[in-house]
């Protein structure tokens, strides 16, 4: 497979576990953990990511308000970032 000249190609190694449970009364509480280590431009640039989140169903699932926040651990980095994220999904 041929590169264009000056591109980055992300190779790397990640792996991603979660959990969630779904209550009677629609919601749902989650918990993920990422971890990411990437094989390109800067060697051992590893990041974990952590995220808590929560879900409520409405309509028999066609209709979803989740959100969540996420820590992400990035090693040999100066900081770390907090991603807030609040989402809805609908199906017709």
């Amino acid at each position: 497979m041929e590169h264009l000249p000056g591109a980055i190609i992300n190779e790397g190694i990640g792996i991603n576990f979660q959990i969630g449970y779904l209550l009677d009364n629609n919601y749902e509480f989650v918990g993920r953990t990422t971890h990411i280590d990437r094989k390109f431009e800067f060697p051992n640039h590893i990041e974990n990511q952590y995220t808590l989140g929560l879900s409520k169903y409405f309509k028999k699932h066609k209709l979803k308000i989740q959100t969540d926040i996420s820590l992400n651990d990035m090693e040999n980095s100066l900081t770390d970032r907090t991603l807030y994220r609040l989402q809805i999904d609908f199906n017709l």
